[in-house]
């Protein structure tokens, strides 16, 4: 099992990305493509596409194939995020924030040589940074700017219910919740990485990290969910509370119906590191070795 390090993740993370809607069958299959490797995906539909990754690499999926883009960084890129396809912001190491208008990727100046990790926003107006060390920036639709986080651990992620609710994650069992006024740092049942956060409303918040790790808040307090799985969870998304998709190493999928967790089959066992999707009857996971896996019902 890696070790999950900052310079190990740069080095390992993805090479594939898949379009669920594509396959005629039901369940999780493999997909290639020829493409650099990514390291984050998210897309405004099915038939738009994007994903980022080593040396600046971006790729982009009109429903029909998948092209380059010009990002004008050679750069790693490790997050990206939108709030349409006319909106979207990716980040990086060294600084690099681009933002994509629907033409053309251009890199925000004066942004500090932070690496950053994770980027979430509630809208154009309203967009969130973190990296290695704790650092979070703000974007406020004119620039960007620091806030104080409270931590000095690397911060893998972040997601938000709202502006005055957002949750980052990260080493050590980091937790950081901001309400809008400032952030803080809230009690988990775990010491480990964290790795990935998402939700489906205020009150039902998951996180992943190593050794499968999956923790929930019901708005009240984090608590840990025992699963018979030791690999690293890197990725989860979900189109509902009772649609919920989690990848992680060795192949790993984990699938929440909203009863139970379940373990979906797989033949590959390929790591896998990030996970999206374009509604509940479709899904998208990406991981090592130019894996993409693809998920229809």
């Amino acid at each position: 099992m890696k070790t999950k390090t900052l310079g190990i993740s740069v080095c390992a993370l993805l090479s594939m990305l898949f379009l669920a809607a594509s396959d005629a069958c039901g369940g999780w299959h493999r997909r290639h493509a020829f493409i650099p490797a990514l390291m984050a995906v998210w897309g405004s539909s099915a038939s738009h596409v994007l994903a980022v990754g080593r040396q600046g690499a971006i790729q982009v999926f009109d429903g029909r194939e998948w092209k380059p883009m010009v990002s004008g960084t050679t750069a790693d890129l490790w997050g990206i995020w939108g709030s349409s396809d006319q909106n979207v912001v990716a980040v990086g190491s060294d600084g690099v924030i681009l933002h994509f208008d629907g033409i053309q990727w251009q890199r925000a100046q004066g942004i500090p040589p932070h690496v950053l990790l994770g980027v979430w926003g509630s809208s154009p107006r309203q967009v969130l940074a973190v990296g290695a060390g704790g650092v979070i920036l703000h974007f406020d639709g004119q620039a960007w700017s620091s806030m104080v986080s409270s931590t000095s651990s690397n911060l893998w992620n972040v997601w938000g219910s709202s502006p005055t609710d957002v949750f980052a994650v990260g080493d050590n069992g980091t937790v950081l919740h901001f309400d809008g006024r400032g952030w803080e740092r809230m009690p988990t049942e775990t010491h480990g990485q964290i790795l990935g956060v998402w939700g489906s409303s205020p009150s039902d918040v998951y996180a992943v990290g190593t050794k499968g790790t999956l923790l929930r808040y019901d708005g009240c307090r984090w608590s840990l969910i025992r699963l018979s799985v030791a690999a690293d969870l890197w990725g989860i998304w979900g189109s509902g509370p009772n649609d919920i998709h989690v990848v992680g190493t060795g192949g790993t999928m984990l699938h929440f119906d909203g009863v139970q967790w379940t373990a979906e089959a797989s033949d590959y066992q390929v790591d896998l590191y990030a996970v999206w999707g374009a509604g509940r009857y479709s899904a998208i996971a990406v991981g090592a070795e130019s894996t993409v896996m693809s998920f229809a019902r």
